[in-house]
């Protein structure tokens, strides 16, 4: 009785609780169980994604909610993965472009001190100790290969130029193209964005204009290409922190994810047109505009590499995890409750008979009943660094149809905090 008035309080719309029962019955027909999230250990249940991936250039890897430790965990597991037996060199993740060159100088090279990699990354998220882990296990790897077969790790990111300023000014003052009006504009742009004046909007677009002059040519190619995407990327930035045109809701989510997209594209082409991952929120990879109206990097991502774009979406239904503090500052951990509401695709999930597996959506179609849900409008998790927040709120969550925004998912039931990181 106590599971048939479950079933009916979280039946989807549209579904009676036959229906769903059989909807149910479907998934466990069809998902792959995953024996494992951490890192290690054989891949023998993650052979099939082989299948799935063998032609694809772009893969994302994304997450429903940042500070999980079973995310970041099972991110390393599928890096492990598909570096050593799928040949895949280059992980993007979600942090500032130019401060995450310090820590591929530090996996790559060994150089450097991994903490201060780790701020460089520009982003609170990111700052855990399985993030360490990952680019511990990235550095160990790397070891003594030749550098063609090093595993590199870049960021997309561009909501801060603290680090692309001091870089690009040391580019122009050793190639004697910094100006004062650069200078200037740069020092405008090292402001916090809220309290900049008339005079240092002017400055900053009077630098802008500058840089369109400066030639990057030397010390040889690639470097100065690399140069160039950095002046880029402060672009980027200005124009992130003083759009053009009428302000709207959605503008500056807008115009980050459309940057983030050309940064992604921009390294794609960067590292030889090879095969990459993107690990990111899932919401940033999704191919389609959601409930909230933002065009994300996935949408341009999609347009550009077509089916050559997969994305893994990674879900749960409760647990812990670490969130921006917004009360009391700083990051602390929050119980995040079982999903109740009808129509939630996590609180579906979890009634499967496995609590970790992988549903690979155009495979598991075959079966008629989850094809029509898929097709269907799917409220899911959308919990980004501030839960705190936002729990108990509507903009926890996010709908669209899985099948458009998705090519997978992988459900984690029950989730953990990630870690602070450890003192030196």
């Amino acid at each position: 009785m106590v599971s048939m008035l479950l079933l009916s309080a979280l039946m989807p719309l549209g579904l009676s609780a036959q229906s769903q029962n059989e909807l149910i019955t479907a998934i466990n027909s069809q998902l792959i169980p995953l024996k494992s999230l951490s890192p290690g250990g054989d891949f023998n249940d993650l052979q099939p994604l082989k299948k799935f991936l063998k032609d694809k250039k772009v893969i994302g890897l994304g997450e429903s909610a940042h500070g999980v430790h079973e995310f970041f965990t099972f991110k390393q597991r599928l890096l492990e993965f598909m570096v050593q037996e799928m040949g895949i060199k280059t992980l993007l993740t979600e942090t500032d472009f130019t401060g995450t060159q310090v820590m591929n100088d530090y996996v790559t090279t060994g150089k450097g001190d991994i903490h201060e990699a780790m701020t460089a990354l520009g982003s609170v998220v990111w700052t855990t100790q399985e993030f360490i882990d990952m680019a511990e296990w990235v550095k160990k790897y790397n070891g003594n290969k030749p550098d063609k077969d090093k595993v590199r790790i870049y960021g997309f990111d561009m909501t801060t130029s603290h680090n692309a300023i001091p870089l690009l000014t040391a580019y122009l003052t050793q190639t004697k193209q910094l100006t004062p009006e650069l200078q200037q504009g740069f020092s405008a742009l090292s402001k916090n964005a809220a309290t900049l004046s008339d005079e240092d909007k002017l400055a900053i677009n009077n630098a802008l204009v500058q840089l369109r002059s400066v030639k990057f040519t030397q010390p040889d190619k690639k470097e100065a290409e690399f140069y160039k995407h950095v002046a880029r990327t402060i672009v980027q930035y200005a124009d992130y922190i003083l759009p053009s045109g009428t302000p709207y809701p959605n503008q500056k989510n807008d115009i980050r994810d459309k940057y983030m997209a050309e940064n992604a594209e921009w390294i794609y082409n960067y590292t030889g047109n090879s095969k990459m991952i993107i690990s990111a929120h899932n919401e940033h990879l999704t191919k389609v505009i959601n409930s909230t109206g933002v065009s994300r990097m996935g949408v341009y991502l999609n347009e550009k590499f077509k089916d050559n774009y997969y994305i893994l979406a990674i879900c749960f239904n409760n647990g812990r995890l670490r969130s921006i503090d917004s009360k009391n500052g700083g990051s602390s951990d929050f119980d995040v409750p079982a999903v109740t509401m009808a129509n939630n695709s996590d609180a579906l999930l979890a009634l499967c008979n496995t609590p970790n597996f992988l549903l690979d959506f155009k495979t598991a179609s075959v079966n008629p009943a989850i094809k029509a849900y898929l097709n269907q409008t799917i409220t899911s998790y959308f919990i980004g660094s501030n839960y705190a927040s936002k729990a108990g709120t509507g903009q926890m969550y996010i709908q669209h149809k899985w099948s458009e925004g998705y090519d997978a998912i992988v459900f984690i039931k029950n989730v953990n905090a990630a870690s602070a990181v450890k003192s030196n």
